[in-house]
């Protein structure tokens, strides 16, 4: 039976129109759960060739967004600094944010390592 029975929960939001998501069910006989699904909603962090690591950095750091945005902050504000022929001030909550999580990520690195 290599074809296992998939739920489907299907529901309609107001303005929405059908929604459908698939959802495996754990299975209470001892089987394992397909795909390492863990709950109803999982994301998918992609490839990795560490996957233990990119957890470890994600619970340190934050999530990939969180990371994304630091880094943004502090080029829009290295920008606007070089822009103006300003000098950057390392007391600047974006850099300071930056920074903070730049060590976060070189000590989990270091840890999950050595």
């Amino acid at each position: 039976m290599a074809d296992k029975f998939k739920p489907q929960l299907e529901w309609n939001l107001p303005l929405s129109g059908a929604v459908t998501m698939p959802i495996t069910m754990p299975s209470f006989t001892g089987g394992s759960m397909s795909g390492g699904q863990i709950g109803l909603f999982n994301i998918d962090l992609g490839n990795s060739s560490d996957p233990a690591l990119e957890r470890k950095l994600i619970d340190a750091a934050g999530s990939y967004g969180k990371q994304i945005g630091r880094l943004c902050d502090v080029v829009a504000l290295m920008l606007k600094h070089m822009e103006a022929g300003t000098p950057l001030n390392p007391k600047d909550p974006a850099v300071v944010a930056f920074l903070k999580m730049a060590r976060l990520i070189d000590a989990t690195k270091d840890d999950h390592q050595g």
